[in-house]
């Protein structure tokens, strides 16, 4: 029993002729079988939202959050969008299908989740088992002090940022 292995092909449709030859010369007639190469992972991407710094302000997410994925292969065999919490095991599916998406999107609703980091991670799959995975980091919750100055506070001289996230204004003039 010999294997063979078809090495530095282009991905594309091949056809493929075979015959069988036995211990005392019998010969089949010819065969042909047309098979695919495809050695090319599925395309993924998360449109948005996007990566969160684990320090920043401004990268929030709270609410539906509109999920906006591409997804694109030849031979696409299947999709999933799930949601990952930070630090466990726990996930959630969000969206899955078999059809390629230009900018689709999935409504995410974080409503009842409580606040942390939660990782986006979509994964295609194509009818050979290529598979391709795309992940994002995204903190829900809001920030803890949003800054306000007051009247008695109309020029900070800068803000300080604790490890906790809370702000506090530096001298001041008024």
């Amino acid at each position: 029993e010999e294997l063979f292995k078809l090495t530095n092909l282009r991905d594309g449709n091949y056809e493929i002729k075979y015959r069988s030859k036995d211990n005392v010369t019998n010969t089949e007639e010819y065969k042909t079988a047309k098979i695919v190469i495809d050695n090319t992972v599925p395309t993924v991407e998360i449109l948005s939202p996007t990566e969160t710094g684990v320090t920043s302000l401004c990268n929030y997410v709270s609410g539906k959050v509109e999920v906006v994925v591409k997804i694109s292969d030849v031979h696409l065999k299947s999709y999933k969008l799930a949601v990952i919490v930070s630090n466990s095991e726990a996930i959630s599916i969000i969206a899955e299908g078999t059809n390629n998406v230009s900018e689709g999107t999935a409504e995410w609703d974080t409503s009842n989740l409580p606040e942390g980091l939660y990782t986006l991670r979509l994964t295609a799959e194509d009818v050979v088992g290529n598979t391709n995975v795309d992940t994002v980091t995204v903190k829900i919750g809001k920030p803890k002090l949003l800054l306000s100055i007051r009247d008695n506070l109309l020029h900070p001289d800068g803000i300080a940022v604790d490890q906790e996230g809370y702000i506090a204004p530096l001298k001041t003039f008024s």
